[in-house]
């Protein structure tokens, strides 16, 4: 039972009491912990990649230029060593999300600023990829900055402002009522 109060009026089920004591009480073997971190896991990973795919995480512009960010150069010495770093905290949250039974959305808001920081690494990668592939042509008489900047702009702006875009026909995210 989640919540109770016995005939003397003492707390019981789980809800009722501190988690410490339910944690001091509770008897887990590390079978049954790993048992349970696994089927919880399996759970949550389906409601991962759906938050991942979700609008209002910015896909499927963020998560792809995220992982563009995140892999496009080889991870060598220091560099891999502070990029291992700043991938703790997510690969810490997303770990504690299969830890839980009642997942919701706010629990993968932490995502979002690790997301627009391999993102920005990635519009950096795209304006390299720019610059190199128009350093060689002929025709372009402008110095090559100038359209690495406009295509790494106009991958900004998009990365912006799609997920604002509200989708037709509805009132909001939550009221599901339709506009007539």
């Amino acid at each position: 039972m989640s919540f109770g109060v016995d005939n003397n009026l003492e707390r019981t089920g789980i809800m009722m009491r501190p988690n410490a004591d339910v944690v001091r009480k509770a008897q887990l073997k590390i079978r049954d912990t790993a048992h349970l971190i696994v089927t919880l896991a399996r759970r949550n990973m389906p409601n991962l990649f759906q938050e991942l795919s979700s609008r209002w995480m910015g896909a499927p512009f963020l998560p792809a230029l995220a992982l563009l960010g995140a892999v496009r150069r080889p991870w060598r010495g220091p560099l891999a060593s502070s990029r291992l770093f700043v991938l703790l905290i997510p690969i810490t949250a997303v770990l504690a999300t299969f830890s839980i039974i009642f997942i919701a959305a706010r629990y993968y808001f932490i995502l979002v600023p690790f997301l627009l920081i391999w993102a920005a690494n990635g519009l950096v990668e795209i304006g390299l990829w720019t610059n190199a592939s128009l350093s060689g042509r002929r025709w372009c008489k402008v110095s090559s900055v100038v359209p690495q900047y406009i295509v790494v702009a106009i991958v900004g702006i998009v990365l912006i402002t799609y997920p604002t875009q509200r989708s037709q026909g509805t009132v909001g995210i939550h009221a599901g009522l339709s506009c007539s």
